[in-house]
């Protein structure tokens, strides 16, 4: 399970959003220029990737609720310093040199200046917490952000944890997996929403609905990006396909796959843990095996129900532009990869019949 950027800026329908990053993406550069020592190194960490969805849906939901993404915009920010930092510390506790195919921080500049940089940008979500003085936000509303803010760094962490745990163990169950998930990556979504309902003066029925909605889009895009690491193109996600497997990462096809399996193929998949870099004839026979257990379908058809289930969440709340932007960022997380996987996944089916037939 690898932390792959959550892209918008590609989408050929990203323009009804652009102002929405634009504006984040200008408070960001504002940050990084502000001279600390270690400016580079944070402009560095906070600008260069295209991922702003976190953010994007905070000041949204803030929108659906009051009309205004305004008064989201320090919480927006906030959530990107804690997931910039979040991948600094990954990086150094993996010793990991590259970050999405370039040089990470902790490659740059050392494991001293990235543990630096990391403690800069989430001390500096104090700041931007502090902001909330000029919009006059009431102590209980206040009260219920930081309260969503540790509860979600919380998770976050622990699914952190559990991760790290069960890495290199493949036989993990589906309850553990989607455990570990909901905390890791379904939380860092679900807390921006619902925090974006906050400030935006949502009811405890409002909070709870974008707090859903962000939980069920996060574990969709989780179950997705595991669907890519197997079927998915490597020039468009920027990494060999099976690193999961090669990193013993948990990755729920395999899960799957290990659990419906012939002994034999268990056994077959098992012996690549070790291997290093899966070789395309090793990786073809994984993904065979995946498709005779329905492995590759499985997930494919959890992942539409998650997102399916995020929409019917988002449609309890008032509609308008706000709440459309919501949904059709919703599809463009998923139509970005699940129409390549699913190309590949009919393409393996042909491939297989014409070698049986």
């Amino acid at each position: 399970m690898n932390d792959h950027p959550i892209y918008l800026r590609k989408h050929r329908k990203m323009e009804k959003i652009s102002n929405y990053i634009k504006l984040v993406d200008n408070s960001l550069i504002e940050l990084a220029q502000k001279k600390s020592g270690l400016d580079k190194a944070i402009e560095q960490a906070i600008m260069s990737s295209g991922k702003r969805v976190r953010p994007v849906i905070s000041l949204l939901m803030c929108e659906v609720f009051c009309g205004d993404y305004s008064p989201a915009l320090p919480i927006a920010i906030t959530f990107e310093l804690a997931h910039t930092a979040s991948l600094i510390q990954d990086d150094i506790i993996d010793r990991s040199d590259t970050r999405r195919g370039k040089p990470s921080i902790y490659a740059q500049f050392g494991i001293e200046k990235a543990i630096l940089t990391s403690d800069i940008l989430i001390f500096e979500i104090f700041n931007q917490l502090a902001e909330y003085e000029k919009w006059n936000l009431s102590s209980k509303k206040l009260y219920t952000l930081l309260k969503i803010i540790a509860e979600s760094s919380q998770a976050t962490t622990i699914g952190e944890d559990q991760q790290m745990d069960m890495s290199g163990n493949l036989l993990i169950s589906e309850n553990e997996y989607f455990q570990m998930v909901r905390r890791k990556t379904g939380a860092l979504i679900a807390a921006p929403a619902a925090s974006g309902a906050i400030v935006g003066g949502a009811s405890e029925e409002g909070i709870n609905i974008a707090y859903t909605f962000g939980l069920n889009l996060g574990i969709a895009f989780q179950l997705q990006d595991d669907l890519l690491d197997i079927l998915g193109n490597p020039k468009n996600i920027g990494k060999p396909i099976f690193k999961d497997l090669e990193n013993r990462d948990n990755n729920l096809v395999i899960i799957h796959g290990l659990n419906n399996a012939s002994t034999q193929n268990k056994k077959f998949i098992l012996s690549l843990e070790n291997k290093g870099t899966i070789s395309p004839e090793n990786a073809e026979k994984v993904k065979n095996i995946l498709l005779k257990t329905g492995s590759i379908d499985y997930v494919m058809h959890l992942a539409t129900e998650y997102y399916n289930e995020s929409r019917t969440t988002l449609r309890k709340l008032k509609p308008g532009s706000a709440r459309h932007k919501l949904l059709e960022i919703t599809h463009m997380l998923s139509n970005r990869a699940k129409t390549e996987a699913f190309l590949a996944f009919r393409e393996n089916i042909r491939l297989n019949k014409h070698k049986t037939d």
